[in-house]
Order: structure tokens, then C-alpha cells, then sequence
């Protein structure tokens, strides 16, 4: 299957709407419907051939939709998340967090990269704990701890229900603490320039 190929699959789906990729750390069962790509080892979470498969075989052994060569300079997220046209405002992402920590924080900065990329607005959701919003005016709920995580200097403020709020246009600097174990207690605003992440660590859902 070509890059071509899985466009068309993407095309068939409604603008405006949501994308799974589920990648090796999922576990079944997963509750999924298409519009869903699965990477690499992600594809044994994969049932009913739902979706579409992409990788370089490195934690998957069977049929891949679209092989990529094991040699290359770009991960299998990165790879995935190149797809993911500007029709698709919701992504929820299964499967990236866990496992090897370099792993994992590339992960994290390849959806960074990919939301700063956007020319509309987008909102990813990394297994129900991490939140990553591109530039613009959001809400999120939260009743517990969180941290606020930018990768590049961003003006960004935080109101509503929360412990400490964030003065309109604060200039929050890279990994940087300022945005360390915050308190939510309800709906929270946040109006960022640039890619921020929410990090959930107790939140109840209530």
C-alpha cells in the first residue's frame, strides 16, 4: 500500500473528526472504530482488519500495510503522524507511553512537532494521562494533580478552576518546572501560542 493508498483510506472518513493510532504498548481490547492506524506493534491490538498498518517490523512480525525500511532517521510515530491531515482535529493515541523512556519522550516530541505544524486547531490525548493542544483557546477538566509542559518558549495563560493560574501572555520557557504539580478542581482555560501539554498524575474524573 502506498502513501497514496492510505490517504484515500483517510479521505473516506469525515473532516473535522477523530483518528486512533494505537502503537506497541496498547493491550486489547481496545474499543476502536476507523478511522484507525496501527503502528507496528501496535497491529496486535488490531481486529476485524480495522484500520491500517504501518511500520518497520521491529516489534511486529506480520502483514504490514505499508512497510517502512528499519534504516531510516524518523520513528514509526513520526511516520504515522505525517498522514494525519488537517481534517483531523481529534487524535487519541494509544500505546505511546511506557516501555524504553527515549522511547517515550520522542513520542512526546514528535506530537509536539506535529501540532506545531497545524494550521487548525488540534487536540491529542495520549492514553487518557497526557493532553497536547496546539496553538489556540482550550478548555480541559481536571480534578487532581497536573503539570503544564511546553518544548519551546510559548506566552500562554491558565484560569478557571485551578490552584495556580497563569497570567495572559507569562512566556513559559522549555521543560522548564514553572509548570510543575498544579491542582485542578474542575474546568480549566487555557489560551497557549504554541504546543502545551497537560500531564495528568491522580486525576479521579469526577
Amino acid at each position: 500500500m502506498t502513501n497514496n493508498h492510505i490517504k484515500q483510506y483517510l479521505r473516506t472518513h469525515e473532516a473535522g473528526g477523530h483518528i486512533h493510532l494505537v502503537g506497541p504498548m496498547a493491550s486489547p481490547p481496545l474499543q476502536l472504530n476507523d478511522p484507525v492506524i496501527f503502528v507496528d506493534g501496535g497491529a496486535m491490538c488490531r481486529e476485524n482488519n480495522i484500520g491500517i498498518v504501518v511500520g518497520d517490523g521491529d516489534s511486529f512480525n506480520g502483514a504490514m500495510d505499508h512497510c517502512l525500511d528499519p534504516d531510516k532517521d524518523f520513528s514509526d510515530l513520526a511516520f504515522a503522524l505525517s498522514l494525519v491531515d488537517a481534517r483531523f482535529d481529534l487524535l487519541y493515541l494509544r500505546g505511546f507511553l511506557g516501555g524504553r523512556r527515549d522511547h517515550e519522550l520522542f513520542n512526546l516530541g514528535e506530537v509536539n512537532h506535529f501540532l506545531s505544524r497545524r494550521t487548525r486547531p488540534a487536540h491529542v490525548l495520549l492514553d487518557d494521562t497526557v493532553e497536547a493542544f496546539s496553538a489556540g483557546n482550550w478548555q480541559f477538566h481536571c480534578r487532581g494533580l497536573f503539570s503544564l509542559l511546553v518544548f519551546v518558549q510559548t506566552s500562554l495563560s491558565l484560569s478557571g478552576d485551578c490552584h495556580y493560574a497563569i497570567a495572559p501572555g507569562t512566556e513559559v520557557k522549555p521543560v522548564s518546572s514553572f509548570g510543575l504539580s498544579n491542582q485542578g478542581y474542575g474546568d480549566i482555560q487555557l489560551m497557549t501560542e504554541g504546543p502545551a501539554f497537560i500531564i495528568r498524575q491522580d486525576d479521579n474524573g469526577a
